[in-house]
């Protein structure tokens, strides 16, 4: 017998991803998220990365990957309005205790579930903030299940400043039991699942840890920017450029707007000063010890933009093969090809 699984109701209100490459800002993004009354508080799902990744990768059929997206979904909408597992970390960045609307999140700790949260969501919906890690490609599922409640908010960064993240990284990646990234076995050679062209990096564990790294950019950014061109033309679609951002919000503020339909928002000006948004120049952030580990708050006033690009460029090259810096340099003109450069 054939069966196939099926939901056929939901609650109501829009889901939006905020999903992008390790990186690329999304910590950041993800408060001017929250700033939105509509909005319930962002957060971070490794579940529904795991059922994307494992739909991409066909290794699950794509009713039971529908329903099982649709059946999170519902569950974060429910668990939101209640107050459960909301994060309570106090130092943690997704923390609630960091954000602007902390009190009215707290409060639902408080309030009654079941039928009366249910009502509660029918009548007055909002919408929930899933962020993921760079599922790109993976996003489709999304588009396939909620069609046009869903938006795709893509957070890309130029390759070069990804470097120093990700060395740091990709030591832990297959080899900590805190990396939670899904690896495949493509005939005897193990990969993590977003890597596309494996005969490229066949030896890919006998690399050291800089070509390591570039080969996992290399396969990331040429999965950003096909996500990119496959999905720019699309509504429900916006990729935030992280340098551009930084530099000028009010654009892209702008387009999120008119993306999630409400323009209401609670202290955003007080968001936008703690992320020191708008910078005079890219690095010049918050200076916490996760962003400075790939070069936030380590600008001097002797490196413009330009000579910044190109010292990072030189400290790559200084730390890989001939071979895999050829290949990055050729990923990254995709990406400036596409994206262009904020000098």
């Amino acid at each position: 017998m054939s069966i196939k699984f099926e939901r056929n109701i939901s609650f109501p209100g829009k889901i939006v991803l905020l999903d992008g490459v390790s990186g690329t800002g999304k910590t950041m993004i993800h408060r001017i998220l929250d700033s939105y009354i509509c909005n319930h508080p962002p957060k971070f799902s490794y579940t529904i990365e795991q059922i994307c990744t494992s739909y991409y990768c066909n290794k699950l059929e794509k009713d039971a990957a529908i329903s099982l997206l649709k059946l999170q979904s519902d569950q974060i909408k429910y668990d939101m309005q209640i107050g459960r597992e909301i994060n309570l970390r106090k130092n943690d960045l997704s923390s609630i205790f960091k954000s602007v609307k902390k009190f009215s999140y707290l409060k639902k700790l408080i309030e009654n579930d079941g039928e009366f949260a249910v009502t509660k969501i029918q009548n007055h919906p909002k919408n929930i903030v899933l962020i993921t890690h760079q599922l790109l490609g993976a996003t489709q599922l999304f588009e396939d299940t909620f069609s046009d409640e869903f938006i795709n908010l893509h957070a890309v960064r130029h390759p070069v400043y990804l470097f120093s993240h990700w060395s740091t990284y990709v030591p832990l990646l297959g080899s900590s039991v805190r990396d939670l990234t899904i690896w495949k076995n493509e005939n005897g050679v193990i990969l993590p699942w977003f890597f596309a062209n494996s005969a490229l990096h066949g030896n890919y564990k006998t690399l050291g840890d800089g070509d390591k790294t570039l080969a996992c950019l290399i396969e990331l950014v040429d999965g950003m920017v096909n996500h990119h061109i496959k999905s720019k033309n699309k509504q429900h679609y916006l990729a935030i450029e992280f340098e551009k951002f930084v530099l000028d919000p009010f654009e892209i503020i702008t387009k999120i707007d008119k993306m999630i339909g409400s323009s209401q928002k609670t202290s955003i000006n007080k968001i936008l000063g703690e992320e020191k948004i708008p910078r005079s120049h890219i690095n010049s952030g918050k200076s916490l010890p996760i962003y400075k580990r790939y070069g936030s708050n380590s600008y001097k006033s002797n490196l413009n933009h330009k000579d910044d690009y190109l010292a990072k460029l030189d400290f790559i090259k200084s730390q890989t093969s001939k071979l895999y810096f050829d290949r990055f340099k050729n990923s990254v003109s995709k990406y400036e090809n596409l994206f262009g450069l904020w000098f």
